[in-house]
């Protein structure tokens, strides 16, 4: 998926990310800004050797990024999967009044569902999805309902994004 939105904390940021993906943030996620890891921290992450700084209250414009230049920032979700995402702030605005935030004004394509797998599960998924004739496409079919992979709908994840927001 390709989107632009507006976002504040990192926290507010993976929220926003769940709801462009369609995700239900059923797993754990991090941000790789640089060298640095932020996230929710677990006391098991020092055990195993993880630096992870808390992300909770952290501003985004605080660490990415002065004001107006582009960078590009990893968000890394459902670790048993392997999604990585790269992140690219490619401008900045000022807020516009009488505009809600967060939004998202533009974007293509349906991102991979909730629980579907890593990269090559994902293209799995895909191929029984569109051949009627795939041993597994009656299964994932029922499972998923409507998908298209095609499809990006911008005003659905708006009115998410309101929801929560």
């Amino acid at each position: 998926m390709h989107g632009r939105i507006n976002a504040t904390t990192k926290s507010a940021a993976h929220d926003i990310i769940q709801v462009a993906m369609g995700w239900f943030d059923c797993h754990l996620h991090r941000f790789q800004i640089g060298p640095r890891r932020y996230g929710i921290p677990d006391p098991m992450d020092r055990a195993m050797g993880i630096d992870m700084m808390d992300e909770r209250g952290v501003q985004l414009s605080d660490v990415i990024t002065p004001a107006g230049q582009r960078a590009t920032f990893i968000y890394e979700y459902d670790f048993s999967d392997g999604w990585q995402y790269a992140i690219k702030l490619e401008e900045t605005h000022a807020a516009v009044p009488k505009t809600t935030y967060p939004r998202c004004t533009d974007g293509e394509r349906a991102c991979p569902p909730e629980n579907v797998g890593g990269i090559g599960d994902y293209e799995d998924f895909l191929k029984a999805i569109a051949d009627l004739d795939h041993e597994r496409h009656e299964e994932l079919t029922k499972w998923i309902g409507k998908y298209d992979p095609e499809m990006f709908f911008r005003a659905d994840i708006n009115q998410d994004l309101r929801k929560i927001f």
